[in-house]
């Protein structure tokens, strides 16, 4: 849900990979305009992250902080449940709300 602002922000070279966890059939551009700024992670789906995340190393997550906030965040605490290891956190300041970028290594 916050695809427009990465790609806004995001100049670096790494590839992007966004977690859905709902499953529709909607398009990219529709998905955005249906639920972009909504809290779409849920008890339910955020295990759907396993699938997302079984052949990366190391992880960066995206927190706006309109939502929930660090260690109540349930893709926060999912990393932290499956052996992932929090290696650095970087808060940033601009537009109306900050956003926290977590480095996380898996264990």
């Amino acid at each position: 849900c916050e695809i427009l602002t990465i790609n806004h922000y995001y100049k670096g070279n790494l590839p992007i990979e966004g977690f859905y966890p709902l499953e529709d059939n909607l398009s990219k551009d529709l998905r955005i305009v249906k639920k972009n700024w909504q809290g779409i992670v849920n008890k339910k789906n955020v295990e759907k992250l396993k699938l997302s995340t079984k052949n990366y190393k190391r992880i960066f997550f995206i927190e706006i902080h309109a939502f929930e906030i660090g260690q109540q965040n349930l893709v926060f605490q999912w990393f932290i449940k499956n052996n992932w290891c929090l290696k650095e956190k970087k808060t940033f300041f601009g537009g109306l709300d900050p956003y926290t970028l977590y480095l996380f290594e898996k264990i």
